[in-house]
């Protein structure tokens, strides 16, 4: 190149050689420059997991830059953040380290809905025994009964709170908590006398 400037894209930290010379007195000298070139970062992500519960987080781990700028809502971070997304969500991540930008990267993030667990009030006679059903999910746990399955046999003397939680078996996930309220009408109280026949 024999012009005043040259436009040069080097991939690496690269030394050029400028020669010139003055016309009038012929006389030339050299001189060199060097272009220092930054590698563009590459940007590694991971996450604890890729599949979660509706209400859960994941944590991204992103290594290979300085600063990272994610998605979905876009926020910065030096090196982790904590994702609480409610439906399935992709998120693309780019890194920047000394002023040099990296390639996109993403990662989608798939939520598993929580289990609907259904049950209903009911109403007894103290001391008589009520069968407390739910529906909604795979396995349960009544408390304070302790039952795993969708019934469970009660004799409450007075009103009591009954809960119950369900999880899904296929995706591991449970429903938040769930009452069942059992109403005890206490029994009469009878008075009998018995009267000599006269």
């Amino acid at each position: 190149e024999t012009a005043t400037s040259i436009t040069v894209s080097p991939t690496t930290t690269t030394t050029y050689t400028v020669s010139g010379t003055n016309t009038l007195t012929g006389c030339s000298n050299i001189t060199n420059v060097t272009v220092n070139v930054t590698p563009t970062p590459t940007v590694n992500v991971s996450a604890t997991a890729t599949t979660i519960c509706e209400g859960n987080t994941t944590t991204l781990t992103l290594t290979g830059a300085t600063n990272y700028t994610v998605t979905n809502p876009s926020q910065t971070t030096t090196g982790t953040i904590v994702l609480t997304p409610t439906t399935q969500t992709t998120y693309t991540i780019t890194g920047e380290q000394q002023g040099c930008a990296s390639t996109t990267q993403t990662i989608t993030i798939d939520v598993n809905a929580l289990p609907q667990v259904v049950t209903t009030n009911t109403t007894t006679c103290a001391g008589s025994p009520v069968t407390l059903s739910a529906t909604g999910a795979d396995t349960y746990n009544w408390q304070p009964t302790g039952a795993t399955t969708n019934t469970t046999s009660v004799s409450p003397t007075t009103n009591t709170t009954y809960t119950v939680t369900g999880t899904n078996t296929v995706t591991g996930c449970t429903s938040t908590l769930t009452t069942a309220d059992v109403t005890v009408n206490q029994l009469p109280n009878i008075t009998a006398n018995a009267n000599p026949n006269t």
